[in-house]
This record gives structure tokens, sequence and C-alpha cells, in this order.
């Protein structure tokens, strides 16, 4: 009976490890997608001209600061949607909870440099001539 019982529970945890692998592999392959169109959105946006054949759209570093911008708040709405929603442990962690400020410094580092090589891309994408 006892050994019943532990290939069931053994059986549960590798379903739940499978399933957080599949997690894991789909957002991991999402992601690499997103970060390669982004590029190609961008550009499209910034080649478009009008009539007097002057750029519609040539502020590259704002397209940035807006595109992150956009990114953090759908994210923030995401944890907290999360966290009303799914989340039974109330205690658990969340973009607003306890410690914010430090929520904040662990990922100011990476956020900042981020939005540098962001920027340098779309200023770099808005200098060259590409068809």
């Amino acid at each position: 009976m006892a050994a019943e019982d532990d290939s069931a529970q053994l059986l549960m945890f590798e379903r739940r490890t499978c399933q957080t692998d599949a997690h894991a592999i789909a957002s991991i392959v999402v992601y690499l997608f997103l970060v390669s169109l982004v590029p190609l959105v961008n550009k499209r946006t910034m080649q478009q001209q009008g009539p007097d054949g002057v750029p519609e759209f040539p502020y590259p570093l704002t397209l940035t600061a807006t595109t992150t911008g956009v990114a953090s708040c759908v994210l923030v709405l995401l944890s907290t949607a999360k966290h009303f929603c799914c989340d039974r442990d109330r205690r658990a962690s969340w973009v607003l909870g306890p410690h914010l400020a430090f929520k904040l410094s662990a990922v100011a580092p990476a956020g900042l440099l981020f939005g540098v090589k962001g920027g340098l891309s779309n200023w770099g994408l808005a200098l060259a001539d590409l068809p």
C-alpha cells in the first residue's frame, strides 16, 4: 500500500515537472520570437514617410521609451491580476507587495541597461538605410 502511494506521488511530481518545463519552454519561445520581432516593427515605424519625403516618426528614443513603458505597465497589471486571482497564499510575492524598494533596486541595473541597449538599437536602425 505504501509503495502504491509513493509511486502515485512520484507520478504526480513528474507530471507537474513536465508541465513546468513545458511552460518554461513556451515562455522562452515566445520571448525569443517577440525580441526578434520588435526591431523589425520599430524599423518599419521609423521608415514610413509623409508626402513631403520626411519620416513621419523620426524619434527612435521615444519609440524605445514607449515600448519599454508599455511592457512594464502590462507586466505590473499581469502580476497584480495573478496575485488577486490565482495566488492562494496572500503572502506570496508580487510586484506591489512588501519590499518594493528592494525589488526595484534588484531590477534597476538590468532594466537600465536594457533601455540603453534598446535606445542604441533604435537609434542605429533610424540611421541605417535598409530596404
